[in-house]
């Protein structure tokens, strides 16, 4: 009677790892990505902490379908745009990047933790279909390589005096 028991509690043990194990592999694949996926909102809050996923229609809303071209770079164009009121700008990366899902999505929330004085604020990206856009708060003076290549050696030995 005694190997009996032991055989009884040792099958119920397995049975029941075996059924834990099972309803928590069930679970993990009914929820997965659910609790770092980025839903969109419906209104947009421009300086939110929140990471803020916008569609590609609002952004190409916003920027009156790419008109209005601020810049060039090696990984995209940046366009000129208005949101609720808010002036921003708009990454369009080139496609040919080979830019995956994912890691944009990632790369873009922490794009979006990082705060620093001397750093533009993301305020939100698009990483749906084939769309890989990054919309920025925008900044009217113009971009830091034209304000450098534009000072005379004079302005540029005080700056660097300035800095060291």
């Amino acid at each position: 009677a005694g190997w009996a028991t032991m055989i009884r509690v040792i099958i119920a043990s397995c049975i029941s790892i075996v059924l834990v194990t099972g309803i928590m592999l069930l679970l993990g694949y009914l929820f997965r990505g659910r609790m770092f996926c980025v839903t969109p909102r419906q209104s947009i809050q421009l300086g939110s902490l929140a990471p803020m996923q916008f569609s590609a229609s609002q952004l190409r809303d916003a920027t009156n379908n790419f008109t209005d071209p601020l810049g060039n770079g090696a990984f995209g164009t940046v366009y000129k745009g208005t949101i609720e009121g808010k002036e921003v700008a708009v990454k369009k990366l080139h496609s040919k990047d080979g830019v995956i899902g994912e890691a944009f999505a990632s790369e873009a929330r922490i794009l979006m933790a990082i705060k620093h004085k001397n750093l533009v604020k993301l305020l939100g990206y698009c990483n749906r279909g084939d769309d890989r856009l990054l919309c920025f708060e925008y900044l009217s003076g113009g971009s830091i390589d034209k304000l450098i290549y534009s000072m005379d050696d004079t302005t540029c030995q005080h700056l660097l005096k300035r800095l060291s």
